[in-house]
């Protein structure tokens, strides 16, 4: 969903969600439910300023913060559009982290990342973003 025509086009994300899933499969093998969700996940780009409770990357919980992308369920995530254009600076990819975790864990997204209240976000998600959002840039999206 695009809200404005200026934000990220539709085949861009497209071509990263691709990229997004054979990263996952080659860094955590072939999953059915990964790649059903990555081929029928709604993305929701907007620029509006969102806040509120959260983790940081460490697994710290921040009272009040601002969001770069939120992920609602493992079905939908929203991004915030960055002045850049381009989403290998967005959040996207951390995003579908989250989606394709909740959808093996099916409790959760593992929301406070390598904190140690919720599980399953590893230093290889951490390194899959990396490398996935590297091929997006050089790529020009």
């Amino acid at each position: 969903m695009v809200y404005d025509c200026d934000g990220y086009p539709p085949e861009k994300t497209s071509i990263a969600l691709h990229i997004f899933l054979k990263e996952w499969e080659a860094e955590f093998g072939i999953s059915p439910r990964v790649r059903y969700n990555t081929h029928s996940i709604l993305v929701e780009y907007s620029r509006d300023d969102k806040r509120g409770g959260g983790y940081d990357s460490s697994g710290a919980y921040l009272p009040i913060a601002s969001y770069n992308g939120l992920t609602l369920t493992k079905g939908a995530v929203w991004v915030k559009i960055r002045s850049s254009g381009l989403l290998c600076e967005s959040s996207l990819i951390h995003e579908l982290v989250h989606a394709s975790i909740w959808t093996l864990k099916v409790t959760d997204g593992d929301p406070d990342h390598l904190g140690t209240e919720y599980h399953g976000w590893t230093h290889r998600h951490n390194l899959l973003i990396q490398r996935t959002n590297e091929k997006l840039c050089r790529l020009g999206i």
